[in-house]
């Protein structure tokens, strides 16, 4: 044999070893055997985590949780995308009472005095709680951040949902805030909640319908 053969042998089982030794490693599936309880590969809704089964260590789903999501609500001040309008949660008022009956007699839980103004009604069995809302438009067009493809619920603590109260009337209403491209908008969600027999969650769903077809809900923190 000679030297030149050698040489081209020589380079063809360097090559194979270089492409073995590089080569990447069959990805992990769940049930199959892993090394040591409690390491992880991949991430997201991938993501595995080794768990110790019987005597040996097997490979288990174990997915991340995304942001927005019910079990990891979007935190109050931090900004979230949703169809082109980032979205903040900037502060809660939980006795918003003397704001909605200042503004209009005929909202619930409010009433007029003997000098016909509107005062709250201390009989009522409604107390309100706003939500102020921060949207910042980076669409090209006027947006609309609280308007009909957009709705807003409070989260019970049994898991129910409480809709906003749509045509509650008063000046700072997020329904009525419009923005023009690059501008942010600043607005507060009225809910009329009962006195008695109910709590929250600290929870607000923010359900996007801008496609007709399906809609989307991102949970976002309300703490007072």
């Amino acid at each position: 044999m000679n030297s030149k053969t050698n040489q081209f042998l020589a380079l063809v089982i360097s090559c194979t070893l270089i492409l073995t030794l590089h080569s990447p490693a069959e990805a992990a599936k769940s049930g199959q055997k892993c090394s040591k309880s409690g390491i992880t590969t991949g991430k997201g809704a991938s993501k595995l985590t080794c768990v110790k089964k019987g005597k040996s260590f097997v490979w288990k789903k174990t997915p991340e949780s995304a942001l927005g999501s019910v079990k990891m609500p979007i935190p109050m001040g931090t900004k979230f995308k949703i169809s082109g309008i980032e979205y903040s949660i900037s502060a809660v008022n939980p006795s918003a009472d003397a704001l909605m009956c200042a503004a209009n007699s005929f909202n619930e839980g409010c009433k007029l005095d003997d000098n016909f103004k509107s005062i709250v009604d201390p009989n009522s069995d409604t107390t309100w709680l706003t939500i102020e809302i921060t949207a910042s438009n980076t669409t090209n067009e006027i947006i609309k951040p609280g308007g009909i493809e957009k709705n807003f619920f409070l989260v019970l603590s049994n898991g129910q949902l409480l809709e906003r109260t749509l045509f509650a009337t008063f000046p700072q209403n997020f329904y009525d805030v419009q923005a023009i491209p690059g501008g942010t908008g600043i607005g507060q969600v009225p809910f009329a909640l009962p006195k008695t027999g109910s709590s929250t969650s600290n929870l607000l769903v923010l359900r996007d319908r801008t496609n007709f077809l399906k809609s989307t809900d991102y949970y976002f923190e309300v703490k007072w």
